[in-house]
């Protein structure tokens, strides 16, 4: 008679538990593990497909009454927010503390109309890392956002899928000079019969962020924002206003505003998100934004007794959404960058 041996028990329980470990590592048999959020990628990075995909979403987003606003399509409801934005001085969502948590949600409410657009849940905005060499070459051209505007034409965009008699302006169009004043072309003459641009118009006024800038944004330890909150607040103490570029009578731009001046056309005024460059432009602020948080945190934001748009005012047409609510970029926007 043979003698049939038993495997031990501690053997079966350590391999029932290999077992277990390996499938959470491998993330089990019933998908109940969320899945990462998307990446919003460099735009020099993309593919073709992803190029053409993304393109090809934004003209989809013409045709699509917009969620917010049903008399308006996903993309140009956009542009009209924009301005009503820019018009209104209190709003807080320029030259004030509100710009960078204003713009992040403005940029998660387009992505979001970008998946319904395209039908795909995990699309995101590219962001354009102006310091990147070549990027200038990478992201102007024919198939993406297209290139210079032409001067036989008033400079007109003649080139790619933004091109004139292809992309049209939003009705909510603007032609004034809004906050960049004297650093705005006189040449221009803005015309909403298409896109139009104008790169590097003048050359001392439109040179491009540094790599030296962006290490000086991350490097030297500033507050959030300082008084008086606003245009003048001293870009050596305060992030917010180093970020959007202001540098007082007799400086010239930086940083954001000296990209809308560089690029020129529609980026120089209100309406500037009907040039798509702008959403490019933008998520990469808030990258910078999302890298500086990293690093310092959020506790210098200002408070409401020390600024009417302090940490728990109510973002300008977006709700109760609240300027702290948006401080954690992954549950806010549901993003992560590469």
């Amino acid at each position: 008679m043979s003698i049939q041996r038993r495997r031990p028990l501690r053997n079966l329980a350590l391999g029932g538990l290999f077992t277990a470990l390996l499938m959470a590592a491998c993330g089990g048999d019933d998908g109940d593990l969320p899945e990462p959020p998307p990446a919003r990628k460099s735009a020099t990075s993309l593919t073709p497909q992803e190029r053409q995909e993304f393109v090809q979403t934004l003209h989809k987003m013409k045709q699509l009454p917009s969620q917010y606003h049903s008399s308006l399509n996903a993309y140009d409801y956009f542009v009209d927010l924009h301005v009503l934005a820019f018009d209104d001085h209190h709003s807080g969502a320029h030259m004030a503390p509100g710009f960078l948590p204003w713009h992040r949600e403005f940029l998660r409410r387009f992505e979001e109309e970008m998946r319904r657009a395209s039908g795909n849940p995990k699309m995101t905005l590219p962001y354009w890392d102006w310091t990147e060499p070549g990027s200038i070459e990478r992201i102007f051209r024919d198939d993406f956002m297209g290139g210079d505007g032409d001067p036989n034409e008033n400079f007109f965009v003649k080139a790619g899928p933004f091109r004139k008699g292809q992309w049209t302006m939003a009705e909510n169009y603007d032609d004034t000079d809004d906050e960049w004043d004297d650093e705005i072309d006189p040449d221009m003459q803005l015309d909403p019969a298409g896109l139009q641009r104008k790169f590097d118009w003048a050359e001392e006024l439109g040179a491009m962020p540094t790599l030296a800038e962006v290490a000086d944004l991350l490097a030297t330890p500033r507050l959030y924002d300082v008084a008086p909150y606003d245009t003048t607040a001293d870009p050596r103490l305060s992030m917010r206003n180093y970020l959007e570029g202001f540098r007082g009578p007799g400086q010239h731009s930086a940083m954001h505003n000296v990209v809308h001046l560089w690029v020129g056309g529609q980026m120089q005024t209100a309406s500037s998100p009907n040039d798509p460059v702008f959403f490019l432009h933008h998520t990469n602020i808030d990258r910078l934004w999302h890298q500086w948080q990293q690093k310092y945190g959020n506790s210098t934001y200002p408070t409401m007794a020390q600024s009417m748009h302090g940490i728990h005012e109510k973002l300008f047409m977006f709700g109760d959404l609240t300027a702290e609510q948006t401080f954690d970029l992954e549950p806010h926007s549901n993003v992560v960058y590469e």
